[in-house]
Order: structure tokens, then C-alpha cells, then sequence
């Protein structure tokens, strides 16, 4: 049996909350609900207290507003029930918080924003709710995040077969990376290959070694055989 601590510990906003002992008798008890911010999010003050032994532990939980009111929480005694859902919804809006900061950095597929939260010591329910939950609240599009990357690509000068393997680097779905590509319309890759070309060397190859380095370059890029050929016959043409 685990006996309760006497020094009050303090849970922030990412700390995983220590499971709560399935036979100790206590009682839980809310004592406040405090808005935080812009009010988006609630701190909850929780104290365990096992009378028979004359110990209390109390517990600081910070949780989305939205989350916590379908909990239906209020101030005074709580069942255990109540309380390990508490603790999920805690830890949900740690993650919540978490992915929002990622993608804030740029666009992340679901795959990929996953593996980051389970990196951060999340579990993987965990992530998959966080998921979810970004997905209701709008902030992961994959299929127009895939095409502003795929979009991108473009702008680089990839071929469509380099821009295609990012994307499923990336974590994007088949589907995903399929509406990408057809979004981006008609493409002349010939055109853009010739300009790779150009870009590489400034005039045509002087034999079949620098050729073939050539090539090979515009294979990297994404290229097919075809359309090299085909860009090569016209990117230092008048």
C-alpha cells in the first residue's frame, strides 16, 4: 500500500499525475477552480485526505475549460472515478498544448505530430485523442497542409516523384499526397526540369561524364528518365 505524502505536491501543465492507489481509503475533495489566461483554461485543486491516519496530499490539475466542463466538476467531494477522469483530461490538455506549440511551428501530418507527442513522454491514447481533438478544432488540415508543402516542393524546382516521397516522408496519407499532387495542376515538368538544368550548369554538358552527373542530378530531384531527355534537348536551345 502507498501511503499518502504530507508535503503538498504540485502538478503543472505537462507532468503526469501519479496514479491514484485503487485501495486506499481517503476522501476527494474539490477545493477550487481557478480560470487562467483568457480563461481557456481552468486550474483545479484537488485534496486526497485519509482521516485514519491524518494525511493529505492535494494535487494541482490545469485543464481546458472546454474539456473540464463536460466533466462536470464543481467544488466539494468527487468520486475516484470522477477524479481518474480529471487526470486524463489533464493530461490531454497537456498534449493539447504541446501540439499546438509544434505545429506553430509549421505544419506537421497527423503520423508525424503523434511520434513528437509520444517522444514527449505522452502515450500513444493519449496523442491519438490529441489528434482528434486538433482535428475538430481545425487545426490539422492535412490534405491543404500537404498541398502548401507540396507547394513548396515546387518552388524548389522538385520533380514530382521527390515532391510525392517527401510528403509520405512527411507522414501524409496516400490520399493526402494524391489531392496534393492533382491540386497542383498541370505542370510542364519538362520546363522546370530544363531550368534545374540551367540552374545546375550554366551551359551544356562538354561531354558524357559531366552529362551523366547531370543526370544524375535531376534523377535526385525527381526527374524520370523521360523527361530529362526531353529537357535536355530543349534547355540550351535560343
Amino acid at each position: 500500500m502507498i501511503e499518502l505524502n504530507s508535503k503538498e505536491q504540485i502538478l503543472r501543465m505537462g507532468d503526469l499525475p501519479a496514479p491514484t492507489p485503487p485501495d486506499t481509503p481517503f476522501a476527494i475533495t474539490v477545493r477550487y477552480l481557478r480560470a487562467q489566461g483568457t480563461g481557456d483554461t481552468i486550474c483545479v485543486g484537488v485534496e486526497l485526505t485519509d482521516s485514519i491516519r491524518n494525511l493529505s496530499e492535494t494535487r494541482r490539475y490545469t485543464v481546458q475549460t472546454e474539456l473540464l466542463n463536460g466533466l462536470n466538476i464543481h467544488k466539494g467531494t468527487i468520486s475516484r472515478e470522477k477524479l481518474e477522469e480529471l487526470e486524463h483530461v489533464s493530461r490531454l490538455s497537456a498534449a493539447y498544448a504541446r501540439a499546438l506549440s509544434i505545429l506553430a511551428y509549421g505544419a506537421n501530418s497527423a503520423y508525424a505530430l503523434s511520434l513528437k507527442l509520444r517522444q514527449r513522454g505522452f502515450d500513444s491514447a493519449i496523442a491519438e485523442a490529441t489528434i482528434d481533438l486538433l482535428r475538430d478544432r481545425g487545426y490539422l488540415r492535412e490534405q491543404s497542409d500537404a498541398l502548401r508543402e507540396a507547394e513548396r516542393c515546387l518552388a524548389k524546382g522538385w520533380g514530382q516523384k521527390r515532391i510525392e516521397m517527401y510528403l509520405r516522408q512527411r507522414g501524409y496519407s496516400s490520399d493526402d499526397t494524391v489531392y496534393a499532387l492533382q491540386e497542383l495542376g498541370e505542370v510542364d515538368e519538362v520546363s522546370r526540369c530544363a531550368q534545374m538544368a540551367r540552374r545546375k550548369t550554366h551551359t551544356p554538358p562538354a561531354d558524357a561524364k559531366e552529362k551523366q552527373k547531370l543526370i544524375a542530378y535531376l534523377i535526385r530531384q525527381g526527374y524520370s528518365m523521360s523527361v530529362i531527355r526531353a529537357s535536355l534537348d530543349e534547355a540550351w536551345q535560343e
